[in-house]
């Protein structure tokens, strides 16, 4: 981590696997992510299924951010909940995708994120993840 979802161009995929624990059931991808300044720079995809655009319409954003616009407000750095579908017990494909420009920005880093039960308990221990400085 981070996971650094940055291009010259359009569309740069960062792909991830994650391996959820048996009998758990993922059906929220929480997200910490720097630079999501306007709707639907990114999305993000399980398992090969649909893409779900980061929007203020798609996500629930938390904390502070929430009330200071969301995505493209006035916090650069965000917390959000994406409800997914498509998460099985065992290894997990996680796509991140840099949509477009807006002619400026060239990207968004994923500080951070795991996959979460329907009571919001993270299913992945946190051990799983490298921190990169």
């Amino acid at each position: 981590m981070p996971l650094e979802v940055m291009s010259a161009g359009s569309g740069k995929i960062i792909s991830t696997t994650l391996t959820v624990p048996s009998g758990a059931s993922a059906k929220v991808l929480t997200m910490k992510v720097n630079n999501l300044s306007y709707d639907a720079k990114g999305s993000v995809q399980i398992n090969g299924g649909a893409w779900i655009d980061l929007t203020n319409a798609n996500v629930t954003v938390l904390g502070n951010a929430k009330l200071y616009g969301g995505i493209g407000g006035g916090y650069d750095t965000i917390s959000l909940n994406v409800p997914i579908s498509g998460a099985v017990n065992g290894s997990n494909v996680i796509n991140f995708r840099f949509n477009t420009t807006d002619g400026v920005s060239s990207g968004y880093r994923v500080l951070s994120f795991n996959l979460q039960d329907g009571s919001g308990q993270n299913l992945i221990s946190a051990n799983n993840f490298v921190q990169d400085d």
